[in-house]
């Protein structure tokens, strides 16, 4: 139910609808942050090389379309240390070989022109830092203020944060949780603000949102469901 009730608040973000029909690469690096967290709640239970190793490669395609995808490894390392396992464990650093990898088969010259790409990384951290001088303050603010309510709504917020309590109470909850806390705090954490930098925060808020409506009762279930689609 929670899955169903996820995808109904994603397909009405108007963010995220308004960001899906354009040439850009925040809408493919959100696919793949996301379905890189799955893989990430998939390690709580699987504890096999595999599992490892395609979460990992999940991690270097978000990180290859679009560097902030890379804040996908904080799900997997949550998800490990999450299920009891220890930091020098070689599967946790299989997958980030596997990252690391396939971040260099999508980007390679990322590697070969290394001197170029850290000359422009270095520059694009300048620019999440200080922003275009617009004076919209840190983006942990802007994000809370403009970013999640424009995307789903204040009641979809309030719903999310609702998810966020009762997703703490499991192991699995607490990786999603990892992965929006860990994106939120690095990419908010700079004057830089455009509310399209807040998508995969809007997609996984989404999932929380339906997490909580799902443990609501029939017809209450609807009531919320229904006033959380109609704002945005």
């Amino acid at each position: 139910a929670a899955g169903w009730l996820a995808g109904l608040f994603t397909a009405v973000g108007a963010i995220h609808v308004r960001q899906s029909g354009l040439v850009a690469v925040d809408v493919p690096m959100t696919f793949w942050f996301v379905v890189a967290v799955w893989a990430a709640v998939r390690l709580v239970e699987r504890e096999d090389m595999g599992a490892y190793l395609w979460a990992g490669v999940l991690v270097g395609l978000a990180a290859a379309a679009k560097y902030p995808g890379a804040l996908a490894a904080s799900a997997v390392v949550a998800a490990h240390l999450g299920a009891g396992r220890g930091l020098l464990d070689r599967r946790l650093w299989l997958s980030g070989v596997g990252a690391l990898g396939t971040f260099f088969v999508a980007t390679p010259y990322t590697f070969l022109d290394f001197s170029v790409f850290a000359g422009h990384f270095s520059t694009e951290i300048d620019h999440l830092q200080q922003g275009h001088g617009q004076e919209l303050g840190l983006g942990w603010w802007y994000h809370l203020r403009v970013s999640l309510p424009d995307g789903l709504g204040w009641m979809g917020l309030a719903l999310a944060i609702c998810g966020g309590v009762a997703a703490w109470q499991r192991t699995k909850g607490r990786v999603l949780l990892a992965a929006f806390v860990g994106y939120y705090l690095v990419m908010g954490s700079g004057q830089l603000v455009f509310v399209r930098y807040a998508l995969p925060l809007l997609v996984l808020g989404a999932v929380l949102a339906g997490g909580a409506v799902a443990r609501v009762g029939i017809p209450w279930r609807y009531v919320l469901l229904l006033v959380g689609l109609v704002e945005p």
